[in-house]
């Protein structure tokens, strides 16, 4: 029923509601006047400055995070078997944003843009794996909670598999367990770990 409905909206927060809203009128606007930048702005007005800074701050997070994510899986997709390894993300979401170097610095060439882009790769890289901490957003779950990543150890199987490793452990319940149980408990430690941003 429509009573129904109307109270689902306060389930998702006043905040990540009013962005959503407000980058769906965005994305309207820059549809419907492609031509003209000064149309795509949207002003808003709230009862207080505590609210305002709120929102405001909530809006370039949520946009932050959007823009990162996407690039993110652009660059996954665009990947030979859709696979980077932890020293290729980076660069390759850098690459995937494609963003113009007005964006992030007044550098126009030579070593100051070079170290403004190092700076911004750096940047990209700490909010890239910062986002894989788990369950600090509550209404914006990460690329891996809603299953459109999936991280993997290198290695990590051959490891759990290699009997003459296993054989010297002094721990009996390790080195008598199956290499697929073993796999299961160092898999469960290092995403906790991961996740925790150890």
């Amino acid at each position: 029923n429509e009573f129904a409905k109307r109270g689902e909206l306060g389930q998702a927060g006043r905040s990540t509601a009013t962005t959503v809203v407000a980058k769906a009128i965005i994305d309207e606007l820059r549809e419907q006047l492609p031509a003209d930048p000064k149309a795509h702005k949207l002003m808003s007005f709230t009862d207080s400055r505590q609210d305002a800074s709120l929102q405001a701050g909530h809006f370039n997070d949520f946009v932050l995070m959007a823009r990162l994510r996407a690039a993110l899986v652009k660059a996954l997709e665009s990947a030979p078997g859709h696979i980077l390894a932890y020293d290729e993300v980076a660069d390759a979401v850098m690459e995937a944003l494609a963003l113009d170097p007005e964006e992030y610095t007044k550098a126009h060439e030579g070593p100051a843009l070079e170290l403004a882009q190092k700076a911004l790769r750096n940047v990209l890289e700490y909010l890239l794996y910062a986002d894989l901490a788990y369950g600090w957003r509550f209404v914006q779950p990460n690329l891996e909670q809603v299953g459109l990543l999936e991280i993997e150890f290198i290695g990590l199987q051959d490891f759990c598999h290699d009997e003459n490793l296993w054989s010297q452990l002094k721990s009996d319940t390790l080195r008598s367990a199956l290499p697929e149980k073993r796999y299961e408990v160092i898999r469960a430690v290092l995403d906790y770990m991961r996740q925790e941003l150890a």
